[in-house]
């Protein structure tokens, strides 16, 4: 046993793994996506990892900011708060924003019309059986994560409110409930 090896560092070994548990100031926990599935909420992954734990094993292949698993019935939204002129083009400079702590404002991607069947499916994804995971980083770049930076896992989503057409077609998901129940 390790305390009859090394006595004299075991009580330190103690006092360290004591300060650090009582400094935890968050503990994971899983969310109920409808399939085993690792990510915790309000946990950071990169946009490869969450990816691939939803069982798409081609990440790469992913340049928007949604993508859709058919097989899984489960819309994934990527948003980036503070977006730089640099890195987008205006059609996906999107005003997406934390209305307060359980309502995120979002905005689908300029292509994605009310009448279409992406914008149907996100109206009526409770009646059509499916499921929308929303996945926030507040920059495009970070150097602790390899250059892009990392996503937090904020939880399934609810769109409770549609503003239909404006600004290109976009739908305003202004009333999005965050950490609703699937």
């Amino acid at each position: 046993m390790l305390s009859r090896i090394v006595p004299f560092c075991w009580g330190e070994l103690q006092a360290l793994l004591q300060y650090q548990y009582d400094r935890i100031d968050f503990i994971d926990e899983p969310v109920d996506v409808g399939f085993a599935c690792p990510l915790d909420l309000h946990c950071t992954y990169t946009r490869d990892q969450l990816l691939v734990a939803l069982d798409f094993l081609k990440p790469a292949t992913v340049r928007e900011g949604v993508k859709w698993l058919p097989e899984k019935q489960l819309d994934v939204f990527f948003v980036t708060l503070n977006k730089a002129d640099k890195d987008y083009s205006p059609t996906t400079m999107y005003k997406d924003y934390s209305i307060n702590e359980s309502l995120f404002h979002w905005q689908s991607q300029s292509t994605t019309a009310e009448n279409s069947a992406t914008g149907q499916r996100y109206i009526h994804h409770r009646a059509k059986g499916s499921r929308v995971l929303l996945f926030v980083r507040e920059f495009k770049a970070d150097a602790r994560f390899g250059g892009a930076g990392a996503y937090t896992y904020l939880c399934p989503v609810q769109p409770a409110h549609q503003e239909g057409q404006a600004e290109g077609g976009r739908l305003h998901h202004a009333g999005g409930r965050v950490c609703s129940s699937p």
